[in-house]
Order: C-alpha cells, then structure tokens, then sequence
C-alpha cells in the first residue's frame, strides 16, 4: 500500500512539474526502482493509482537512461572546509561526474574521482544530485522508487482532456449561476 500511495503522491508531484493539469490525461507513467514483490503489489492497486493521477496505462522499466539522467553539482558547504585548498579541483571533478558515476555515488555512498596524482574521495554528501528529465518526459523520484510521466497528448487524449475541461466549465455555471 506505501508504494502505491508514493507513486500517486510522486505522480502528482511530476505533472504539478510539468504544469500538466490533472484533468488531462496522460498515456503512461513509468515506475522504475521496485522490486518483483513492490511491483506486484503496485500492479494489484493499478487501477486505483490510474485513476488518482489520470493516466491510462502503468510501466515498469530498468532502463532509466531512456528517461532522465543524472547531474551532479558541488555542495560548497561541504567541500569547502572538508577539501580546503583542493575544493576547486574537486568542484570541476563533480561536475564533470557521468550519469553511471552518479549512479555509482547513490549506491556505494561513496566515489574516488580525480587524476593519478590528484584522487579524492567524496561521499554523496558532497554532491546535490538532480535529475534531468529526458525529452518527452517528466521525472521525480524518493528514495529508489522513480516515476516518469509520458507527456506526449495524442488527439484522443487531448479530446478527453477537453472534454473534461468542458463538463467541470458546465458544473460551475450549474452550481454558480451567475
């Protein structure tokens, strides 16, 4: 029941995102980061979790690469007073972090970076981590659980959206007359 509940929650945090208002409807939203039992659980509440968010189908996906990827910047706060005179060195090094680096830092906690002579050792403290959405989609993510909303809008999604745009047009002015 958490899972479903977080995915809803995330789901609305995505589109509040991407400024898609909820009475449009979307075709999919991908969960990544579950396991087999977490999936089978959210797949038992799919439809509630469909219908909460507006959605018309759930995914899950391994291939997080296909929907965002990561971006690491310095945390100066931290770096500052633990790397002292090297902070600049290692504030380009984070910078220059690829996605499977990142990824890396989120796992093990900690990453060596740098060169033969200049390798230092940062913990995912000393990094802010973001992620950057992929074209097509927005992403938002809690701990190992990642949602990514499909905000492309056919002609019958669009259709339905407006439809539903209309019939809550119709209820104001039924309960409002003015």
């Amino acid at each position: 029941m958490e899972i479903a509940r977080r995915t809803v929650e995330l789901g609305r945090a995505t589109r509040k995102k991407s400024n898609t208002r909820v009475r449009q409807p979307l075709g999919s939203l991908v969960v990544m980061g579950l396991s087999q039992p977490e999936q089978a659980m959210l797949s038992r509440m799919k439809n509630i979790v469909l219908d909460e968010i507006n959605i018309k189908s759930l995914e899950f996906s391994d291939q997080e690469s296909k929907y965002f990827a990561y971006k690491a910047d310095p945390d100066f706060k931290r770096i500052g007073p633990k790397f002292g005179g090297r902070s600049k060195m290692v504030s380009e090094y984070i910078k220059s972090l690829a996605s499977a680096q990142i990824e890396e830092l989120l796992t093990k906690g900690i990453l060596t970076i740098g060169s033969d002579a200049q390798t230092v050792e940062i913990s995912v403290d000393d990094a802010r981590i973001k992620l950057e959405d992929c074209a097509g989609y927005s992403v938002m993510a809690d701990g190992h659980l990642k949602v990514a909303l499909d905000l492309a809008i056919d002609d019958h999604l669009l259709a339905e959206g407006n439809a539903r745009e209309l019939v809550n047009k119709i209820r104001i002015c039924v309960n409002h007359p003015g």
